[in-house]
């Protein structure tokens, strides 16, 4: 296995643009997983890998996760860590809080049996691990509380399956929501013949504050598995695939009862699902063949669903390109109803392009098409007051947002 990787955070004085000045500098245990900023609080998430071939039991930053500030090193507290109930590798994952305005360590969590995927609230952090038992999947998740800084182990629980994102995690109203993607086997019979097959399936499941289920909808979309999620309020949406794209629409309202109340049934898939305004819903993600559900090239859906329980598809547009960051990366679009901006870079016949749409009347319109040549996939878009910006490896392109006319090119 792995150890000796840190993951750091650098925290500058930008009040002098000119000359940033770093004034501090966080460390912690394991590769960078995720983070998350709420107020001048910072939570690092890291996964620590230890080397069991490089174990000294006297000297415990070689199986102990560590925290640093100021070049101060300490080990984690033993009640500062968790044993998961489902440990397949020796891997911990690290949870600290750090107040960026002294570079000070608040509070940190370790638990020993790894994650792959965590959502945050402003008042928790709940993680999913990894499984041991792939035949029969059951993904452990916690529940830990942040306030200003201090975490806490607060719970622990099981669900059944394993998530796809982030998105497939939610809280509300003091309940968290999960959408899962699990395998069971089958039986079926051919005259005298019996034979088994294992069939996906997928769930909605609803855990209290203590991880303790109270609702649940199983055995949804047979042979298929879940492309998306989101959860809005009272109401859930969620895509599954196999050859047309069954999005779902669950009622949430009574949580110890969800119910699916519509199911739209059109070709392809969309990876990402966003709120576009009041009653919409902007899905990026393929078309494909309704029959053989091979896909077609990048589809940008529009739904209608201002009534959940008959929800549409208003508006469609099939892009010339198959391949997108945005694909396969939230953080890779720009989506934004109130400047009516959907942006992100394919790749077309000359390269890597950034593309700007706009839904009007007539549906979608692409506005520009900038080619940025040859660079990296990780070009991102955003816009600050009148400027729309570009950047990529290589360069810095800067727009009129009015019109898209360009204004500076700077070389990186």
């Amino acid at each position: 296995y792995y150890n000796g990787s840190e993951t750091i955070a650098l925290i500058y004085d930008v009040s002098k643009p000119e000359s940033p000045e770093k004034v501090y500098e966080c460390k912690q245990s394991g590769s960078y997983n995720t983070s998350r900023l709420i107020g001048d609080k910072l939570y690092l998430i890291s996964n620590y890998g230890v080397n069991l071939n490089n174990l000294e039991k006297d000297e415990p930053e070689t199986y102990v996760p560590y925290t640093e500030c100021d070049g101060k090193k300490d080990i984690a507290p033993a009640d500062c860590i968790t044993i998961s109930s489902v440990r397949n590798a020796p891997e911990y994952t690290v949870i600290s809080g750090f107040d960026i305005t002294d570079g000070s360590l608040v509070g940190t969590q370790s638990m020993l049996g790894g994650t792959y995927t965590l959502y945050c609230s402003t008042d928790n952090i709940i993680t999913a691990g990894y499984t041991a038992d792939y035949n029969n999947v059951v993904t452990p998740v916690t529940r830990y509380s942040i306030n200003d800084g201090k975490i806490e182990l607060e719970a622990t629980g099981e669900i059944k399956g394993t998530l796809l994102n982030q998105f497939s995690i939610d809280e509300y109203k003091g309940n968290f929501r999960f959408v899962t993607t699990y395998t069971e086997s089958e039986e079926s019979q051919e005259g005298n013949v019996s034979s088994h097959r294992m069939v996906n399936k997928n769930a909605l499941l609803v855990l209290n504050g203590e991880l303790k289920q109270i609702g649940a909808i199983n055995d949804i979309a047979p042979d298929e598995r879940v492309y998306s999620v989101r959860f809005m309020g009272d109401t859930a949406y969620f895509v599954t695939f196999r050859q047309v794209d069954p999005l779902f629409s669950v009622d949430l309202s009574d949580p110890e009862n969800p119910k699916i109340i519509g199911a739209l049934k059109i070709p392809g898939f969309s990876n990402y699902l966003f709120p576009y305004g009041e009653g919409k819903l902007l899905g990026i993600g393929q078309e494909a063949d309704e029959n053989t559900g091979r896909t077609q090239g990048m589809k940008l859906s529009m739904f209608d669903i201002s009534n959940p329980s008959n929800v549409t598809e208003s508006d469609k547009l099939i892009l010339d390109s198959d391949y997108s960051p945005a694909l396969y990366d939230h953080k890779a679009s720009l989506v934004d109803f109130e400047k009516n901006i959907i942006g992100f870079s394919v790749y077309a016949e000359r390269g890597l392009e950034y593309r700007i749409f706009k839904l009007t009347d007539d549906g979608f319109n692409v506005i520009q098409k900038i080619n940025l040549g040859n660079v990296s996939d990780n070009a991102r878009g955003m816009y600050i007051g009148d400027e729309f910006y570009i950047v990529s490896d290589t360069k810095l392109l800067v727009y009129n947002l009015a019109d898209y006319s360009l204004i500076k090119e700077l070389k990186l």
